[in-house]
C-alpha cells in the first residue's frame, strides 16, 4: 500500500456532479443553500433537480457554484431540508 486516502478525499477526486433534489416543500430553504455552496467551493458541478407530482427537471448551476463534494456539504444541506436531498454522482 502506497497511500491511504480518507473517504472525503476519494469522494472529491472521483465525483462527477453534486445534485440537490428539491420539491415544492423545499421553497423556504432555497436561499439558505446558496451560502453553503459558496463556502464549499471546489471543482465539482452542481445540479438542481426539481421533482414534484407531474413535473421534473434539472438545471446545472454556473461555475461559481462548483463545490468540493464531501460529507460536511451534504450534511449541511440535508440538515436544513430535514431530509436527504443531496446526491453525489460518480459516473
Amino acid at each position: 500500500i502506497d497511500k491511504i486516502d480518507s473517504i472525503d478525499e476519494v469522494k472529491m477526486s472521483y465525483a462527477k456532479s453534486f445534485e440537490i433534489v428539491l420539491s415544492a416543500s423545499h421553497q423556504s430553504i432555497i436561499n439558505k443553500i446558496t451560502p453553503i455552496l459558496v463556502e464549499n467551493k471546489g471543482n465539482c458541478p452542481v445540479k438542481i433537480t426539481y421533482a414534484d407530482k407531474n413535473i421534473k427537471g434539472s438545471i446545472p448551476l454556473s461555475q461559481e457554484y462548483m463545490v468540493s463534494p464531501n460529507n460536511k456539504l451534504s450534511d449541511a444541506i440535508d440538515d436544513i431540508a430535514q431530509d436527504r436531498i443531496t446526491k453525489i454522482h460518480y459516473h
